[in-house]
């Protein structure tokens, strides 16, 4: 299963650049040491906007889980 509309998805620039690699970011940081560990960083931070949006693209869904918020939404 793929994800649906993703090819309307919109990654803001500052949510990786102020957040998926800022280093300062209390809740980010430690996701901006993963992603640098693969080369992205903040002087590149498109390369990493496409990542996010090629991967749904080109990858299946491996798992779903619902919560009770879908169950509110969806029932």
């Amino acid at each position: 299963m793929r994800l649906p509309n993703v090819e309307n998805a919109e990654i803001a620039e500052s949510k990786i650049t102020k957040y998926l690699l800022s280093t300062t970011h209390r809740a980010g940081k430690s996701k901006a040491s993963f992603f640098m560990q693969f080369g992205f960083d903040l002087d590149r931070w498109e390369s990493l906007a496409l990542a996010l949006k090629r991967h749904p693209l080109e990858n299946e869904v491996a798992l779903e889980e619902k919560d009770d918020l879908w169950n509110e939404v969806h029932c």
